[in-house]
């Protein structure tokens, strides 16, 4: 990780001690991630994320480990802050690769994990094909990532979103 990458984690770390991240988990992706922790697609981003799931999840009376894994790996293999197409699926894939290393991911069954995957790789275009495209937990997962488009200078528009809930809290922000 970048001296600068480093001290942009220990910020955060401190303004947030209650981030919810499995730490260990936290560290390797932010020691991999290439572009600034602090940038659009980063930390923040993520705990962002990490906060809508809960709140969406909360509603539909939701408990899952994907939640904030889907928050820590979703855009963690980004190449560049614009147009990168893959970026989900490397994240999924990289959430593959770590399952034998973090124990968090060892906890997952396959059917975790694949759900984890397909959620990172569909939440910039849904594969609507998917026998996982019905799962509420992947919607949750992409609309949390949406209400936050925001940083982007997008404004949140309901028919993009997958839950009736977040649409509700789209029209509100």
């Amino acid at each position: 990780m970048s001296i600068q990458n480093e001290s942009h984690l220990q910020d955060f770390l401190h303004e947030y001690p209650d981030h919810g991240f499995d730490i260990e988990l936290l560290k390797i992706i932010s020691r991999q991630f290439s572009l600034e922790l602090n940038g659009i697609h980063g930390v923040y981003h993520w705990h962002r994320v990490y906060k809508n799931t809960l709140k969406l999840a909360e509603y539909y009376n939701i408990e899952s480990k994907i939640f904030m894994l889907f928050a820590l790996f979703h855009d963690s293999r980004r190449e560049n802050d614009n147009i990168d197409s893959q970026h989900g699926k490397r994240g999924g894939r990289y959430a593959k690769l770590l399952q034998s290393d973090i124990s968090i991911l060892k906890e997952l069954s396959k059917a975790e994990l694949d759900l984890l995957e397909y959620a990172c790789s569909s939440h910039t275009k849904t594969d609507y094909q998917h026998t996982l495209a019905d799962s509420q937990i992947a919607n949750i997962c992409w609309d949390a990532d949406r209400l936050d488009i925001g940083r982007v200078g997008f404004i949140v528009d309901p028919e993009y979103l997958h839950t009736d809930y977040a649409k509700e809290l789209a029209i509100s922000l």
